[in-house]
Order: structure tokens, then sequence, then C-alpha cells
């Protein structure tokens, strides 16, 4: 295995502060919108809307998920906040990033499509660290033009007869 999956794993992977627990608890998929838990390196399942985590005493503690916009979502372990999802992206970015579903009004079928996979798209480049907070907030505004343009060329809306 090469060094490069590792690390882009890594960066889209955090280590969840839960001392008590009887094997290292990790979060893969904190850039994007779909996540899991790991424990030991094992994927959990979630039961009853929560990951049972267990501890080195041989209790077991609930992992909790609150929050509807997706991407952005809080964990909870027994109530106390442990991890949070896109803190480093700016308000504005974090609203913008939803603007590409706006081309579900100039066509329902490739608007539709086009703004979902642009929604994913800005959510995992928002979360990146890597990029300044200025391209953060200026990105979703220039892929929803670029898609606004794609859904005119594609159904021809823009066509004068």
């Amino acid at each position: 295995m090469s060094a490069e999956p590792e690390k882009k794993a890594a960066g889209n992977m955090a280590e969840l502060p839960i001392p008590r627990a009887a094997s290292p608890v990790h979060v893969v998929g904190t850039r994007g919108v779909f996540y899991s838990i790991h424990q030991g390196g094992k994927a959990l399942k979630k039961h009853r809307g929560a990951w049972v985590i267990e501890l080195k005493n041989g209790k077991r503690a609930t992992l909790r998920s609150a929050g509807w916009v997706p991407g952005f979502q809080k964990l909870y372990l027994d109530g106390e906040l442990i991890y949070s999802f896109g803190l480093e992206a700016p308000l504005a970015a974090k609203i913008l990033s939803f603007l590409p579903l706006g081309l579900i009004a100039l066509n329902s079928l490739v608007g539709g499509i086009l703004g979902i996979v642009l929604v994913f798209y800005n959510l995992y480049t928002i979360k990146n660290p890597d990029f300044p907070n200025r391209v953060k907030v200026i990105l979703p505004v220039l892929n929803t033009i670029a898609g606004v343009l794609v859904v005119i060329v594609i159904t021809g809306s823009g066509n004068a007869s």
C-alpha cells in the first residue's frame, strides 16, 4: 500500500477525545457530508441513533450526532460535546455552499443533479483547512455561476428563436 492513500485518509480523519475509551476512537470523513465512527480500527454500527463506545472499565458510553445541516453536525458523548464538524469554515461559506441548489429552479432534472453534486463539492472544499477563507467564500458562488451556464448549455434554455 502506498503512503499517498494513508496521507489522504489522515487528513479526512480525526481522533475523538475520549480518554476512557478502551481503544482509540476516530471519525472518518471529517471533510465531507458522510462520516463513520471507528474504534480500534473497526467501523461501529449505529444502534438506536447512537454508536456504542467501549470504555476501559468494561462500561459503555453512547456517542450521538446532532444537527440538521449536512456536514456540520456535532458529536456528543453521553451529552457532552466532543467534536464539531466544519469549524474551520466561515459562516458565509457554510451558507453559500448550498447556493447551487438554486439550479433546480432552472431545470429540475439537470439543475437538480448538478446542484446536488456542486453542494457536495462545495462542502468538501470549504471544510478543507488548506484553502484560504476568501477562497472558501467565493468558490461556491463561482461554482453556482458555472452551474447556471452548464444548465443553459445542456438544456438550450438560452436559445433565441
